[in-house]
This record gives structure tokens, sequence and C-alpha cells, in this order.
């Protein structure tokens, strides 16, 4: 009687084993306002057929890499400038690079709640972001260190238009540094016309009140709903209400007239690093905020005054909102919502989403007895083959099979 318990102690344990085994995580990597969890070019299944997300199994290991084949944000482009055209494409890593991506668990959250989460571990980086230029783009360094062919070219970064308002470059101390807009609103405005615009639901009155030469700089002043702006030389920014960037890209002075286009809303990112060393660089900031859990890399050489961009890596650590170190999302919701700075993400327009735990399909175990010594497991495979093999037998002593091949 003792062998019979010992045979279903064991039986117990093994199914229990398997049971475990069939439970996959759901999570998927999106773009804005998507809500289904296909593959479509806007939302990306982490896993595959034959390569599910499990248990305590980071995003990583399923998935190292993601382009633009499986994700639309991130497709790349072409920059035409004086010294040739240049292809960028964009990828995101989840391996390498000091990188810890996500894992799905199933304990306590930081509110003693039990459940299955997707655990971001604080003071990590769970992703790195890598813009790669093909050729290099290159541009003339000028007198005043603007490598200005640079300068009003656009870029798709992570399904967000930025343009570049200002690229420099430090030749004593190696530093490069861009700041780019993802504005809402463009145009082209002569002094004293206005214009309404639509931002974010809300009206915004806009009207150059004064355009002209300060100095050895042309400038512009603005009204934005009554409110006058700072002076605005060209390629500067001043923030209005609420934080709304106001920037001037170019302006045009004639004895009859003069215009200014400029960018208004939306996002300033500015990127710095030394593109000498290996390092990344705690050098981004996003409307002039710091971004302490971020950090960036250039890629790039100089020979004489051509000055030649090759990638721009970009990574940040899990910050939680709440305090302390951690997040644990769960089931429907997504990293953003716990996250002290969500805009690190990058334009708003992807997320990672939790969809919780399922069930792989399962097919029935039967331990079998066959006479009073020998046990047989049966079962079926996912093809549909059936299984019926010796499993235990206590003929003289226990032990595991029948001692027959199969």
């Amino acid at each position: 009687m003792k062998e019979k318990r010992n045979v279903m102690r064991y039986s117990a344990v093994l199914i229990a084993l398997l049971m475990l085994s069939t439970m996959v995580a759901g999570a998927t990597l999106s773009s804005e306002k998507v809500d289904t969890n296909i593959n479509n070019g806007d939302v990306l299944k982490i896993g595959a057929p034959g390569n599910h997300l499990e248990l305590q199994e980071r995003i990583g290991d399923v998935v190292p890499r993601v382009g633009a084949a499986q994700l639309d944000i991130l497709e790349g482009g072409l920059i035409h400038v004086m010294m040739g055209d240049s292809r960028y494409n964009q990828r995101l890593f989840f391996t390498g690079n000091d990188i810890v991506s996500a894992r799905t668990v199933f304990g306590e959250n930081r509110d003693d709640e039990v459940g299955d989460y997707l655990k971001f571990d604080g003071n990590e980086y769970f992703f790195d972001y890598q813009l790669t230029f093909r050729p290099m783009l290159r541009g003339h360094v000028d007198n005043d260190n603007h490598i200005s062919q640079f300068e009003g070219e656009y870029l798709n970064i992570l399904g967000k238009e930025y343009m570049i308002l200002i690229a420099t470059h430090s030749p004593h101390e190696s530093w490069m540094k861009m700041r780019l807009l993802d504005s809402e609103i463009r145009d082209v405005l002569h002094e004293g016309e206005t214009k309404t615009y639509t931002v974010g639901g809300a009206d915004y009155e806009i009207t150059p009140v004064f355009i002209g030469e300060m100095g050895d700089q042309e400038c512009a002043k603005f009204s934005v709903n009554g409110e006058i702006s700072d002076t605005i030389c060209e390629l500067g920014t001043d923030f209005m209400q609420q934080g709304m960037p106001l920037s001037v890209r170019a302006i045009l002075i004639n004895e009859h007239d003069a215009i200014v286009e400029f960018h208004f809303g939306g996002t300033v990112l500015d990127i710095k690093d030394m593109y000498t060393d290996d390092e990344y660089y705690e050098g981004v900031e996003i409307n002039v905020d710091h971004m302490n859990n971020a950090r960036l890399k250039f890629t790039a050489q100089r020979d004489g005054d051509v000055f030649a961009l090759h990638k721009i890596n970009y990574k940040v650590k899990a910050d939680n909102v709440a305090g302390g170190t951690d997040i644990y999302v769960k089931e429907g919701d997504v990293l953003s919502d716990y996250m002290e700075d969500p805009q690190t993400l990058l334009g708003g327009t992807w997320d990672f989403n939790y969809d919780g735990l399922t069930n792989r399909r399962i097919s029935d175990i039967r331990i079998d007895g066959h006479g009073d010594d020998e046990y047989n497991l049966e079962f079926t495979n996912e093809n549909g083959q059936e299984y019926d093999i010796g499993y235990v037998s206590t003929d003289d002593q226990f032990m595991y099979g029948n001692g027959q091949d199969f």
C-alpha cells in the first residue's frame, strides 16, 4: 500500500508540473489607441508559435529585437542633404548594452496584492532604441559650430515626425547637441497677421507682433491668446502658458514685409553626448525637463569640417510614479500608467500592454493501472498522436518506466 501511495503522490506532482507548464503570458508592444492583440503592424504580440512568453521569462529571451517589419512606427526614411542622401532605420533592442527587459512573474506587488504581473526591474534599462544612418549622415560644420545641413530635416522617431531645429558640434570637447521638435503646428505668418489654431481641443490665437533685426540676429515676438512671448530669434524657443513650446525656424525680412516660420505645441527634445567615447550620457531633456532615467549615445566622427553621424542610441530605466523601484503592470494595464516620466517612451506613440496568463492547448493525462504492480501513462500530444507508455513499476522495487524501449 505504501508503494501505491507513493505512485499516486508522484503522479500528482507530475500533473501539477504539467499544468504549470501550460500557462503562458500575453504581452504586447503597441502603438497608441490600439486595443487588438495581433501583429498587424500596430501591435506586436510578444512570442510566437512554439516560443511563448512564459512565467519568469524575459521579453528579450523571446523577442531580442524589433524593427519595421514588426511595428509600423519603426519605419525608416531618407534624408536629402548637400553631401549626399542617407537612409535611416529604427530598431528596439531588449537584450545587450546592460538591458534587463521586463519579465512575467507570479507573486506580490508593492501593495501586497498576489497575482501575475509584467514586472519591470527598477534601476534597470528595459529597452535600447537605435536609429542608424546608412551611409552616415554628413554635413559641414559652420564657423558658428552649427551643422546647418542637418537643420530643418525631418526624422520619424517611434511614429512621430521630428524636425531637427538645431544641430551643433563643440570641436574642443567633442560634444554633439540636437534640438528636435514634434510640433502640432507648423506655419508661416506675416508681421501683424493673426490665425487661430486648435491644439489638443483648445484654440490658440497667434499673432507675430514684431519681426525685425536685433543686433546681428533676426527675431520675433508673438501674442498667443493675449500672452506676449519673449523675444525669439532664429532657432530659438520660448514656452508659453501650460508649457506650450513656440519655436522660430526662420525669418525673412525685406523693405516691404517680414515673415516668420514658426512651430507651436508638441514636444521639444534636447539630446547631447560626447561622441568620441562609447558611453551613454545623461543628456536628455524633454520640454527643458531633465530626464534622470534616460541615457543617450551618439556614434559619429569628424574629419576636418565634415561631421558624419552614424547612430543614435537611447535607453530608459523604469521609474515608478508611486516611488520605490520595481514596476508591476497588472493584467489589462499599460506600462506608461505606472511611470513617473512616461514621456521618456518618446512621442506617446507606443507602450507595453500586459494581457495576463492564458492556457496553451492541453490534453487529458491518465495514469492507468496494469495489474498489481505497473502503471502506464496515456496522453495525446498537440499533433493528435496517442501515447501509452510504461510510467512506473513496483515489481520487486520501485522504478520509472517498464524497462522497454518505446
